[in-house]
C-alpha cells in the first residue's frame, strides 16, 4: 500500500537527486519505492478491469446501456488506462503535490469501485441462487434479510403519498410480503389496522411471521401462503392493497390486477411500488436477473392502460430518478 508518507519520500528523493545526487543506498530505496508505487497503481487498475464482464460484439445489441451511463467498452477501458497512465512517473520525474493528490485519489477510487463490484457480484449470486420470485434455502433467507434493509427507502418514499392524501385504512393487504419489513412499516404507521400478508414462498411466510412476531401475537398481522392470481379473500374486503417489488413476477398482470380490484372496498386504494420498470435502460446485471426469472417490466403507459382496463380510477404514477423508483396508485 502506497501511503502519503511513501509518496512524500519518493518526492523528497527525486528532488535531492536533481539538486545534489543520491547515495547508493538512497538510489536503491528510491528504486524500491518507485517499483512499489507503480505496482500498487497497476494492481488496483487490474483488479478493477478484471471485474468487468466483456460482452462479445455480437451480443452488444442485446444488453441495454447502464442506467448511470457507465457502459463498458474497449474505448472506456483505454480511456481509464490513459487517465491513470498519465500520472505514472518515470525514473527521472518528480511528483508535484497536485499529482500526488491526483494519484492517491485515483488509487483510492479504483480500490473502492473494485470492492463495490465484489459486493455487487455477491448480491447477484445471492439473487440468482435464492430466487426472488420464490425464495428458498440459505441464499433465499439471506436475500430476504437484505431486502428488508434495501427496500426500506423505497417503501418509505411510496407511503408518503398515502400520508399526503390522508388515507387511514383499517384493513391492509401486502402482496409478496417477502421478509416482512413492509408489513412492519405499515403496522407502525397504522397501529389500529389489521394487516394481511400473502406470498407464494414458505420461507417468506416464515420470515414475515418472525419479523412481525409482536403484531402476529396481537392478531394485528395475519400471513397466508397464496398467489395474487387467486387471492383467498372475500370481495370488498381491504381499504388498501400494496405490493413492494413483486409485480415483475406476477404470472398474468392483468388478471392479478382484477383480483386486487375484487378484494378492494369501493374507493379503496391499490399501490404498486418497484425499483424497475419498462421505461428504464437496465444494467447488464439487471438484464441477467430479468431474463432468468422472466420478469415482466411494464412501462408507465402499460401500467396506466392496465389499470384503466381493470376499471380503476384516479390513476397516479410517481417516479423518482437516481434511484429509479416508481409508484402506481389508483382507486377502485
Amino acid at each position: 500500500m502506497i501511503t502519503k508518507d511513501k509518496l512524500d519520500r519518493i518526492n523528497e528523493l527525486a528532488k535531492k537527486k536533481k539538486e545534489e545526487g543520491l547515495t547508493e543506498e538512497e538510489q536503491q530505496e528510491r528504486k524500491a519505492l518507485h517499483e512499489e508505487y507503480i505496482g500498487n497503481v497497476r494492481n488496483s487498475l487490474k483488479a478493477q478491469l478484471d471485474s468487468i464482464k466483456i460482452v462479445p460484439a455480437e451480443e452488444v445489441e442485446q444488453v441495454k446501456p447502464s442506467k448511470n451511463g457507465n457502459n463498458i467498452t474497449k474505448e472506456n477501458i483505454q480511456d481509464a488506462v490513459a487517465q491513470v497512465s498519465q500520472f505514472l512517473p518515470n525514473e527521472n520525474e518528480e511528483l508535484t503535490d497536485e499529482e500526488k493528490e491526483r494519484v492517491a485519489f485515483i488509487s483510492d477510487k479504483l480500490g473502492k469501485e473494485f470492492r463495490n463490484q465484489q459486493i455487487s457480484d455477491e448480491q447477484l449470486s445471492q439473487v440468482l441462487t435464492g430466487n426472488p420470485s420464490n425464495p428458498t434455502g440459505q441464499a433465499g433467507d439471506e436475500m430476504l434479510s437484505r431486502m428488508n434493509n434495501s427496500h426500506k427507502g423505497l417503501t418509505d418514499w411510496a407511503l408518503t403519498f398515502l400520508k399526503d392524501e390522508n388515507i387511514k385504512p383499517s384493513t391492509i393487504l401486502d402482496i409478496g410480503c417477502g421478509g416482512g419489513a413492509a408489513i412492519k412499516n405499515l403496522h407502525e404507521r397504522y397501529p389500529k389496522a389489521t394487516i394481511y400478508g400473502i406470498d407464494v414462498s414458505d420461507l417468506a411466510i416464515q420470515k414475515t411471521i418472525e419479523f412481525n412476531q409482536k403484531g402476529v401475537t396481537e392478531d394485528k398481522v395475519r400471513v397466508t401462503k397464496g398467489s395474487v392470481e387467486n387471492l383467498p379473500y372475500g370481495d370488498d374486503f381491504f381499504d388498501l392493497v400494496v405490493s413492494i417489488e413483486s409485480y415483475y413476477f406476477w404470472p398474468r398482470f392483468q388478471n392479478c390486477l382484477e383480483q386486487i380490484k375484487r378484494v378492494l372496498k369501493p374507493n379503496g386504494t391499490c399501490m404498486i411500488v418497484a425499483e424497475l420498470y419498462g421505461d428504464l435502460e437496465l444494467t447488464y446485471k439487471e438484464n441477467l436477473i430479468a431474463q432468468k426469472f422472466n420478469q415482466n417490466l411494464l412501462t408507465k403507459k402499460e401500467f396506466k392502460d392496465s389499470f384503466e382496463k381493470a376499471g380503476f380510477k384516479n390513476i397516479r404514477i410517481y417516479t423518482e430518478d437516481n434511484p429509479n423508483w416508481i409508484c402506481v396508485e389508483a382507486q377502485k
